[in-house]
């Protein structure tokens, strides 16, 4: 069985938390740093560390490969 991001994006959006914080200064801590880098982010979904990643500097390419579910519910 397999299954599309896109069929799942809304709840996904809806209930995922963003990241904490302490995430991001764990990995500054140990020398990954973010701003002025080009990332690729592939498998990005609704983009919460795309849009996180932008916001620390980096310069973020977001890669979804499933399509959006445009069927009617």
């Amino acid at each position: 069985m397999t299954s599309e991001f896109g069929n799942v994006s809304d709840d996904y959006a809806k209930y995922r938390n963003a990241l904490p914080q302490v995430l991001f200064n764990q990995l500054i801590d140990q020398g990954v740093f973010f701003a002025g880098n080009q990332i690729i982010e592939l498998g990005s979904g609704t983009g919460i560390i795309s849009r996180d990643l932008a916001m620390l500097g980096a310069h973020v390419i977001g890669i979804e490969p499933s399509p959006q579910d445009d069927r009617a519910s």
